[in-house]
C-alpha cells in the first residue's frame, strides 16, 4: 500500500511538473500578431572561391601558353528582405541580396623563343581590378517564433529557407598578347562575362523589437543565410562559377 502511495505521489508530481513546463513555454514562446515585416540589412559573403582561366595562341610557329587565378572572397553585401503571414506563425518572403568583389590576379605564359625551337620562356603580366558581383532574389517560406523572456522581452526568430536565383556578372581573362620579336607578356585584354543560376537557400534571423507605436514595431536584428547556385561561364576550367555562400550581417527591423 505504502509503495502503491509513492507511485501515485509521484505520477501526480510529474503531471504537475508537465503543467508548468507547457505553462512556461506557453509564456516565453508566443503567436505572432503582426502580419508582415521588413529587414533592411548591410553585411558581408565571406565564401572564398578560385577559378582558373587558361589559353594558348600560335607564336613563332610554335605555341605559347597562359594561365591566371580568379578569387573571389569576403566582400560588401546589401540585403533587404519582407515578408507577410499567411497563418499561424508562417509567412512567405521575398528578399534581394546584392554582393560586390574586386581582385587582382598575374597572368603566367610560357613563350617561345623567336629564335630557337623548343626553348620557351616563362613571363608574367599583373592583372588588376578585377570584377565580380552577385544579385541574388531569395524566395522564403519563413517561422516566425516571438519570444517573451524575462530579460529579453521583444525578442523574434525566424527561421527561413526557399529557392534562390543568382545573377553573376564577373570579368574574365580574354587574351594576352606578346611584343614582336620578344618572349615577354606585354598586354593582357578581359571580358565580362554574365549567367544566372537557380539553387536555394536557408538561414536564421533573430530580432530585437525596441518599441512598438501606432501598430508599428521597430528594432535591430542579425542575420545569416547560406546560399547556393551555378551558373554556366565557359571562359573558365570547369565551365561553371559557383555562386552564393555564407551571407551574415546586421540591420534595421520593421513589423506592422
Amino acid at each position: 500500500m505504502r509503495r502503491a502511495r509513492i507511485l501515485q505521489v509521484m505520477a501526480a508530481a510529474g503531471m504537475l511538473g508537465m503543467v508548468g513546463v507547457e505553462s512556461a513555454a506557453a509564456q516565453v514562446v508566443q503567436p505572432w500578431t503582426e502580419r508582415a515585416f521588413v529587414n533592411v540589412n548591410g553585411g558581408a559573403q565571406s565564401t572564398a572561391r578560385r577559378y582558373d582561366v587558361t589559353g594558348s595562341f600560335p607564336l613563332y610557329q610554335e605555341t605559347a601558353t597562359y594561365e591566371t587565378s580568379l578569387t573571389t572572397g569576403d566582400g560588401p553585401l546589401f540585403d533587404i528582405a519582407g515578408g507577410y503571414r499567411v497563418f499561424g506563425n508562417l509567412a512567405v518572403g521575398l528578399g534581394v541580396t546584392r554582393y560586390a568583389d574586386s581582385h587582382d590576379a598575374t597572368v603566367t605564359g610560357l613563350v617561345p623563343d623567336p629564335l630557337f625551337f623548343d626553348t620557351p620562356h616563362s613571363s608574367s603580366l599583373p592583372l588588376g581590378g578585377l570584377k565580380h558581383s552577385e544579385t541574388a532574389v531569395h524566395l522564403s517560406a519563413a517561422f516566425m517564433v516571438p519570444l517573451r523572456l524575462p530579460v529579453l522581452e521583444r525578442l523574434d526568430v525566424v527561421v527561413f529557407g526557399g529557392p534562390s536565383f543568382i545573377s553573376l556578372d564577373k570579368d574574365v581573362l580574354d587574351a594576352v598578347s606578346v611584343a614582336p620579336g620578344t618572349t615577354n607578356l606585354t598586354t593582357a585584354t578581359t571580358s565580362s562575362v554574365s549567367g544566372r543560376g537557380t539553387g536555394g537557400h536557408i538561414g536564421l534571423d533573430v530580432s530585437y523589437i525596441a518599441f512598438r507605436t501606432a501598430g508599428v514595431g521597430l528594432g535591430i536584428g542579425v542575420f545569416v543565410r547560406q546560399s547556393g547556385a551555378t551558373v554556366d561561364v565557359p571562359e573558365v576550367s570547369g565551365g561553371a562559377v559557383k555562386v552564393g555562400g555564407l551571407n551574415y550581417g546586421a540591420g534595421a527591423r520593421i513589423r506592422f
